[in-house]
């Protein structure tokens, strides 16, 4: 396996918590449509609504064609619309009155000749 084809990604927390109305991100678009670069938005689902921060790898200007569904243009805005996609599935399979808070990172993970690590996570945050 060649790490420098390997595309992996990082998803550094999932926090669950309070969030005043103030501290929302704005409602994010649809996976299907382009994305501008965003530094966060909110998934609005039918179980539970998911607030996005793109803190690292989602800047990407470097060209690429759309694949797979997803119509970015650029690989910042394929892992954007990758994330903008995942959201909008579990929100409708979710269920929290809290919003789910996620930040997210793209970054090279171990990789090698004979596995790989494809991607990671874990809570930095919980409610007693």
């Amino acid at each position: 396996m060649n790490k420098n084809n390997l595309t992996t990604f990082f998803l550094t927390s999932i926090t669950f918590g309070l969030l005043s109305p103030m501290s929302f991100a704005a409602s994010c678009p649809a996976s299907s449509t382009n994305v501008s670069n965003i530094s966060s938005c909110t998934v609005e689902g039918s179980g539970s609504d998911i607030k996005l921060n793109f803190i690292s790898g989602f800047v990407s200007s470097t060209a690429t064609s759309p694949v797979g569904g997803n119509n970015g243009k650029t690989i910042g805005e394929q892992r954007r619309l990758a994330f903008i996609k995942a959201a909008e599935i579990i929100s409708y399979q979710v269920v929290s009155p809290q919003v789910i808070e996620v930040d997210a990172r793209f970054s090279d993970l171990e990789c090698n000749a004979n596995s790989a690590v494809l991607g990671s996570a874990g809570a930095t945050g919980s409610i007693g």
